[in-house]
């Protein structure tokens, strides 16, 4: 299967299937049914309220993770994927491009035509990387290529959605660059994981925020939800509202309490031996 293949045929194929079925595990059934071969896929992702797909952990991360590496002190990995639901999920994703387009463009569907329409979460798990860099078939299958139209413009044709619409979200340890300006000219949204500047979310206990945000020369906005636990995602929408703000998240999830990513920042600072 190539991508030109992909989008020509089983993107249309995947439409047809999903246009009288409404219930998202029917959705689901229909995509495997269809396609093959499917990625997880969860329901009611508590950042977005909707559909939400998995990929792979390690094979889909970046090596150069804090959470992928280990921490500083315990030398345990601290990526969330490890732990809970999260990891059952992952447990069962594959790396490769095509499983992760087929979860997709099946998230993406059903959360445009629930109403009211909702965002779809890409790769709760893993990320856009596999075998140590960019995965390009991944972006083209969602983006299209020079020939094709991607997975969001078909989805958008179908639906008769405004050419503008927002239709996905997820973060990326990624650096910024043309991948990220060709997801967002098409609807998706992704906020860059251990990216200490505009668009970027960290990991960074808050007790010692100030001393970064002195570094810095800038403001860090506290996320809503570790400050208020009443303030959910679905009512904060900060992540996927704006992207002239950089958010930091307090480590949860049973990571220790001392995590920092990105942890350069913190050697340089100070917090952590600049040995390890």
């Amino acid at each position: 299967m190539t991508v030109t293949q992909f989008l020509r045929d089983t993107v249309p194929a995947l439409l047809d299937g999903f246009a009288d079925v409404y219930r998202f595990n029917d959705v689901r059934l229909q995509a495997r049914r269809i396609a093959g071969e499917c990625n997880p896929m969860g329901v009611d992702n508590q950042k977005v309220a909707g559909p939400a797909t998995h990929r792979s952990y390690p094979e889909n991360c970046p090596p150069s993770c804090a959470h992928l590496k280990g921490h500083h002190r315990t030398g345990n990995a601290s990526c969330m994927s490890n732990k809970g639901n999260l990891r059952k999920h992952n447990n069962k994703a594959t790396p490769g491009w095509y499983p992760a387009a087929v979860a997709a463009t099946a998230c993406i569907f059903h959360a445009q035509r629930t109403y009211p329409p909702r965002k779809a979460r890409l790769h709760v798990t893993g990320g856009l990387w596999l075998d140590g860099e960019l995965d390009w078939q991944y972006i083209d299958c969602l983006t299209g290529t020079r020939d094709l139209d991607g997975i969001v413009t078909q989805i958008k044709r179908r639906l008769r959605l405004p050419p503008d619409t927002k239709v996905a979200f997820g973060y990326a340890h990624v650096p910024h660059g043309d991948w990220r300006n060709r997801l967002m000219d098409h609807g998706i949204h992704f906020r860059l994981s251990a990216h200490a500047d505009d668009g970027g979310v960290i990991t960074w206990p808050f007790d010692h925020l100030k001393v970064l945000e002195q570094h810095l020369g800038r403001r860090i906005t506290r996320c809503p939800h570790n400050l208020r636990r009443w303030i959910n995602c679905q009512r904060c929408r900060l992540c996927f509202l704006r992207d002239n703000n950089l958010i930091a998240f307090s480590p949860t999830l049973g990571a220790p309490r001392d995590t920092f990513d990105p942890p350069e920042l913190a050697r340089e600072l100070g917090l952590i031996p600049k040995t390890t």
